[in-house]
């Protein structure tokens, strides 16, 4: 137990050193990003305040069936949050038990290995927990607000979350041992972590259908019911997610009897998992965890000759063989690292979704359809920076600790990154033009808008795309494993704040154009085509040196950098 308690200082200590020797730009960085959590915790409170609200004010419904809905919708968040909470535990704690860089120095120390998991563990559950708390504690704090709950619900509600969260924690560790004891670590992260996002896109196409715009303006106590009729889920008095409903029921009303007997249901639930789990780890966790060294240090073989390298090699064919060998390499290690082609399905999601919503823009005349379309294009350049963001601006980070063979290679810099420029671009300019056709399709527009979003959004993606390469050049961080992380770092919120204005500039240039467009249907004689053409110049000036000047810079920056 002192050992353990040891290793939670030291984690203390590290965080403290961290925390006391951020630089400016750092907290600069996190005070923002802090301070557009709270508004958005704030803003998903009165959200849920507003839906308790108008459920507690429908005068023609009796009390018992306000409080039986009221039931229903926190049973809904209990059982997703459990289903987050397990999946989400899952997917953690595969890297945080067997893949952490620190297990090995653990491993080594004169620590009992029981502490060492224990530790471990601990910290994944935090890792797992804390957003969905995040997410959670708005509702209920919502829900004792509207429905007057004392101050003994509050206190309990901290209770009755700690011992919901541990449940699917334990659970959700002995899944993973029972897994790594016999399977690679990397292959069950990957293919957990592609399961995920497939779940996670089901889930907000699915959300978006059931169009929960209804619940803050629902129009009638009618449509209000059916809607949650819909969002019916299964439930079964074994759940924790069902005790938990409960507890907090009985916490808000009072029933001391009944809220101790689901806080105990809960709490034999936790203690008994946590016993297993410890159990089953003290005979497994260190065979699975070198197994895990041992898989990690095996070559993986390329699989050559297949349909889909011989068309990639055919395409290729005529570019420069250092070149060709490169955009293998990458498209190679896309394909291979399910954590990055699974978002695929998540964009799929989010496109999907964006035209759902277009369709269902009420549009009367065609003057509006126009105005939607125009608007469309800053839309469309924002979700095309985000995108960029993601992919593109981490092109050369991804290099990692490989760097240093481009480095050390008779390769020319100004190539490898317009390699990885066109590696790029052209799936972004696919998914863009696609978007923006379809979109426009939907509205109906007329044939100069569709042109002009068209010719626009063109120019955007291969701006925003050499953009993304260049700063990313500029703001290289090779030691990250992580790739998500590279994009939320300081550079990627430079090239966000970039991206944004330069979508800013050039909707702002376009705008006399179409006004000049719009009054010629009203005016026939209303000005001529020769006052859009220094606009559009303009659109095409921007856009050409938004995507040089970045590309220059990085190729400096590359020839300047210093392998550490």
């Amino acid at each position: 137990m002192n050992r353990l308690i040891l290793l939670v200082k030291t984690q203390g200590l590290i965080l403290k050193h961290r925390v006391f020797r951020l630089r400016k730009g750092v907290l600069f960085k996190g005070s923002l990003l802090g301070t557009l959590a709270l508004l958005f915790i704030a803003g998903y409170y009165l959200f849920f305040h507003r839906i308790f609200s108008y459920l507690d004010s429908i005068e023609e419904f009796p009390l018992f069936f306000v409080l039986g809905l009221t039931e229903r919708l926190l049973g809904m968040v209990f059982l997703a949050s459990f289903s987050m909470l397990l999946f989400s535990n899952l997917l953690t704690s595969i890297p945080t038990l067997y893949l952490s860089r620190d297990l090995d120095l653990l491993m080594s120390c004169p620590l009992k290995r029981g502490n060492v998991f224990f530790f471990k563990w601990s910290g994944s559950m935090l890792n797992s927990s804390y957003m969905v708390l995040i997410f959670s504690l708005p509702i209920f704090a919502a829900y004792g607000r509207v429905f007057e709950a004392g101050v003994f619900y509050y206190l309990m509600l901290g209770g009755i979350m700690l011992l919901f969260i541990l449940t699917p924690a334990a659970i959700g560790g002995v899944v993973s041992l029972s897994l790594m004891r016999f399977l690679p670590a990397k292959r069950i992260h990957q293919l957990l972590t592609s399961l995920g996002v497939i779940c996670l896109v089901i889930i907000v196409v699915l959300i978006r259908l059931l169009r929960p715009e209804q619940l803050w303006n629902p129009g009638s106590a009618e449509n209000f019911t059916n809607m949650l009729n819909r969002l019916t889920v299964p439930s079964s008095p074994y759940l924790p997610s069902f005790w938990a409903t409960k507890a907090l029921l009985f916490a808000r009303s009072g029933d001391y009897v009944s809220l101790s007997r689901y806080l105990c249901f809960m709490l034999a639930a936790a203690v008994g998992t946590i016993g297993l789990l410890l159990i089953i780890a003290r005979k497994i966790y260190y065979e699975g965890w070198a197994s895990a060294q041992e898989s990690k240090k095996k070559p993986h073989r390329l699989r050559e000759g297949t349909i889909l390298d011989r068309s990639i090699r055919g395409v290729l064919k005529r570019v420069n063989p250092i070149y060709r060998a490169l955009l293998i390499k990458d498209i190679k290690v896309f394909l291979r690292d399910a954590t990055q082609w699974s978002q695929l399905f998540l964009l799929g999601a989010l496109i999907f979704i964006y035209l759902f919503n277009i369709k269902n823009i009420p549009l009367p005349t065609p003057f509006f359809r126009n105005i939607v379309s125009f608007g469309n294009l800053g839309l469309g350049g924002f979700v095309l920076a985000a995108v960029a963001a993601r992919f593109a601006f981490p092109a050369t980070s991804v290099e990692g600790k490989s760097f240093w063979i481009i480095h050390s290679s008779p390769i020319n810099y100004r190539g490898f990154l317009w390699s990885k420029f066109f590696l790029f671009v052209i799936p972004l300019l696919l998914l863009a033009e696609v978007l923006v056709y379809s979109s426009n399709l939907l509205l109906k527009v007329d044939r100069y808008f569709m042109t002009m979003s068209l010719g626009t959004i063109f120019l955007m993606c291969v701006a925003l795309t050499g953009l993304g390469v260049g700063m990313g050049a500029l703001f290289p961080r090779f030691e990250v494993e992580n790739y998500a992380k590279i994009a939320v770092g300081t550079g990627g919120l430079f090239y966000m704040i970039v991206s944004l204005v330069y979508i800013a500039i050039i909707v702002g240039l376009e705008v006399n154009p179409v006004y000049l467009h719009l009054s010629r249907q009203l005016d026939p004689h209303f000005g001529g085509w020769a006052y859009s053409i220094p606009f559009y110049g303009g659109v095409v000036l921007i856009s050409a040196l938004v995507t040089w000047l970045p590309m220059r810079m990085g190729v400096k920056a590359l020839r300047r950098y210093q392998l550490s």
